[in-house]
């Protein structure tokens, strides 16, 4: 799992490594402020934090599309958690089917998260972003 700020300078999509469907790398970018914690708020934010790679996967081959999660800090102090990725689909690996993100998250194709294209996880109440590490989210 890696955790990276993206609240300085943006992350670069495109050097990141989604792995494989035998071995998926857990990316999460700290995107800091999502203000009031609606997709759009996390979004404006997310846009600010990292840059879309528009990976896609090979099913053939294992190979991930592009899949991050972003974390932030709501009004009210919450740490929220949001993914972004396309819908799973299904690969076969060492014979058994595995549920894996293949096509790339930027369902639109326009280089940016968009509102549409973000899901909330979870909201840690009363936890702020910052205090969370690698660990707190394995």
């Amino acid at each position: 799992m890696t955790l990276l700020d993206g609240t300085s300078t943006a992350v670069q999509g495109s050097s990141l490594d989604f792995g494989t469907a035998s071995g998926a790398t857990a990316i999460i970018v700290n995107v800091g402020s999502i203000g009031d914690g609606t997709a759009a708020a996390v979004a404006n934010a997310a846009k600010a934090a990292y840059v879309v790679a528009d990976v896609n996967g090979d099913a053939a081959t294992g190979r991930l599309g592009e899949h991050v999660v972003f974390i932030g800090t709501n009004n009210g102090g919450d740490a929220e958690i949001w993914a972004f990725q396309a819908p799973l689909s299904t690969v076969t690996v060492s014979g058994h089917a595995v549920q894996v993100p293949v096509n790339g998250a930027d369902l639109n194709g326009n280089q940016v998260v968009d509102s549409t294209e973000i899901t909330l996880v979870a909201t840690l109440i009363g936890v702020p972003a910052t205090s969370l590490n690698a660990a707190d989210l394995a």
